[in-house]
């Protein structure tokens, strides 16, 4: 090889259209596990899920196309971003149409709500506010009720699987509370946020005294997100901390979820 070819620079690889938010992927993964688990792992439940994660790593694409990653990576990416969008939408609904014919009523009600919610956070997006508090609040919606349509393909009651995307729902509310209030203090401290991110958990521990009066132990798998979340309400931490908090959140999701699988199976 000569000198020249040797010291030529290598062509830069093209940047990923992988969803950028790490946190995502926990909150559509974990879900989607239990509802899996929930459901014997049917094929009308495999199939939903192919579907939601096709319609999930259409994100990062759409945000491209929309503008929202600047007016460069639309030019040299734009196209390619389409492409995957194509290809991913028919990956979607060709899984969605199959799951849909061979799931019982209430799996497909529940489907059809999750791809409301979907239309909500994409229309969010589209206005520039999927990054608001109520944005991010309906992304949390619309994470959690994934694993809905997936446990109800099998005979699980109703009951119990909207308790569990219950559950999923506060875990991930309350984190999402906490990390907006972390980010906060990168500039001017927002105190309500800080509050909310502190009093709404402390509310939902007392709430949590009613049903375990009752003997309602299932409400225990709430405990680790109620927890960590005063946990980071009382420590404050620095947004230059970010990271960590991030990997202790998602512990407390693995602790949730295996939680969640003993009580609910």
């Amino acid at each position: 090889m000569s000198a020249s070819a040797s010291t030529r620079p290598r062509a830069s690889s093209r940047p990923s259209l992988a969803p950028r938010e790490h946190g995502a992927y926990v909150f559509l993964g974990f879900p989607l596990l239990t509802g899996l688990y929930l459901s014997g792992a049917t094929i009308a439940a495999s199939l939903f899920l192919v579907a939601f994660v096709a319609a999930f790593l259409a994100h990062e694409p759409i945000v491209l196309l929309l503008g929202h990653r600047g007016p460069r990576a639309l030019r040299e990416q734009g196209q390619r971003a389409r492409r995957r969008i194509v290809g991913l939408t028919l990956i979607g609904l060709g899984a969605g149409m199959g799951a849909f014919l061979l799931s019982p009523l209430p799996a497909r009600i529940a489907a059809s709500s999750c791809a409301a919610l979907a239309a909500i956070v994409l229309l969010l997006l589209r206005a520039g506010r999927e990054k608001t508090l109520v944005g991010e609040a309906m992304v949390v919606i619309a994470f959690a009720s994934t694993g809905l349509p997936l446990a109800l393909t099998a005979a699980v009651p109703m009951a119990t699987a909207a308790s569990v995307a219950s559950i999923w729902v506060l875990t991930f509310t309350l984190e999402t509370l906490c990390v907006k209030a972390t980010l906060s203090r990168r500039k001017e401290p927002n105190r309500i946020l800080e509050g909310l991110a502190l009093l709404v958990p402390i509310a939902c521990a007392l709430g949590l005294i009613y049903p375990l009066l009752r003997g309602q132990l299932f409400w225990l798998t709430a405990a680790p997100g109620i927890a960590g979340a005063i946990a980071l309400g009382l420590v404050r931490p620095s947004p230059r901390h970010l990271p960590k908090v991030g990997w202790v959140l998602a512990g407390i999701d693995l602790g949730t979820l295996g939680l969640l699988i003993h009580f609910a199976a």
